[in-house]
């Protein structure tokens, strides 16, 4: 199955409500059944990093969470945020 189905990225922080912004927050939220934790940092972060700094030329800073531990904080509830559909916009 694409890897598309075992992560979500989602974008929040002054980047979303500023055009005069130092970097881009992302969160990556990922199966945590189909991906390892030292997967993720591994084979996706650094993937992903690159990815967004080659389209914004931004410093990107991302946080992980599964999906067991972002129920567990209920982070996304917490922030206003933007789903990113990062396989057509990023990595097509």
């Amino acid at each position: 199955m694409p890897l598309i189905n075992y992560l979500e990225i989602y974008q929040f922080g002054s980047s979303l409500f500023s055009k005069h912004f130092n970097d881009i927050d992302l969160l990556i939220i990922y199966d945590e059944n189909k991906i390892l934790n030292s997967e993720i940092y591994q084979n996706h972060v650094i993937k992903i990093k690159k990815a967004m700094n080659d389209v914004f030329k931004k410093r990107i800073h991302i946080t992980c969470l599964n999906r067991k531990e972002e129920k567990e904080y209920n982070f996304l509830a917490k922030i206003k945020s933007k789903k990113i559909n990062w396989k057509n916009e990023y990595f097509a």
